[in-house]
């Protein structure tokens, strides 16, 4: 390996990504949402499994970061991408709006009191 790059077994996303000008990732739920969670633009190659590509697709499509289907990219694909989201300030905006609006959406604490409110309303109509 380059002497820039260091290999370590397992490191906390959350520690790790405040540090980064970008991640590359297959788009799993978990990456994605602290990716977002920290305002980090992304290059993602996920595959067609569950709903990877749909969810790389609607970063791409807010800003946050760029996508190709895993079985559809080679070397020179990522690293373009790779190159255009750390040197075009647009993704790194589009990945601060995405993270602004994660922070602002309602936690489930909030929402729980309002599901039940509803919940015992409808029941009320019911009878």
């Amino acid at each position: 390996l380059p002497d820039n790059v260091h290999t370590t077994d397992f490191v906390p996303l959350d520690a790790l990504l405040p540090t980064c000008a970008a991640i590359i990732h297959h788009g799993g739920s978990g990456t994605l949402t602290t990716a977002m969670a920290h305002g980090v633009p992304q290059v993602m190659a996920p595959s067609r499994i569950w709903c990877n590509v749909h969810k790389a697709r609607a970063v791409q499509e807010r800003g946050g970061g760029l996508y190709r289907e895993a079985d559809r990219l080679t070397a020179d694909a990522l690293r373009n991408m790779l190159v255009r989201v750390l040197t075009e300030p647009s993704f790194t905006q589009g990945a601060q709006r995405l993270r602004t609006e994660m922070l602002g959406t309602p936690s489930p604490r909030d929402l729980v009191p309002v599901l039940q409110t509803l919940t015992a309303e409808h029941h009320a109509l019911q009878r």
